[in-house]
C-alpha cells in the first residue's frame, strides 16, 4: 500500500508539472494566474471552459456566467 501512494504522489507531480506547462504556454491561462488564489490547475480548468471570451461583453456577463450575483443594496428607509 505504502507503493502505491508513492506510485500516486509521482503522479500528481507529473500531472503538476504537466499543469505548469498548460498554464504557461496559453495566454488565457497566463493571464488568469495573474489574478490572487488562481493557480495553474484552476486557470487552465477555466480557459478550456470558457472558451473564446469575447462572448462575454463585460466582466458582470463573466461573473454571472461563474455563478456570481451581484445585488445592488437600498437604504434599509426605502425597504418598506
Amino acid at each position: 500500500m505504502v507503493d502505491e501512494l508513492h506510485a500516486l504522489d509521482h503522479r500528481i507531480k507529473q500531472l503538476d508539472r504537466e499543469f505548469e506547462a498548460l498554464a504557461k504556454s496559453d495566454q488565457r491561462a497566463r493571464l488568469l494566474r495573474s489574478v490572487p488564489g488562481i493557480g495553474a490547475l484552476n486557470a487552465t480548468a477555466l480557459a478550456a471552459a470558457v472558451g473564446d471570451v469575447s462572448a462575454f461583453v463585460k466582466g458582470r456577463d463573466f461573473a454571472a456566467w461563474l455563478g456570481f450575483f451581484h445585488f445592488r443594496s437600498r437604504p434599509a428607509a426605502s425597504r418598506g
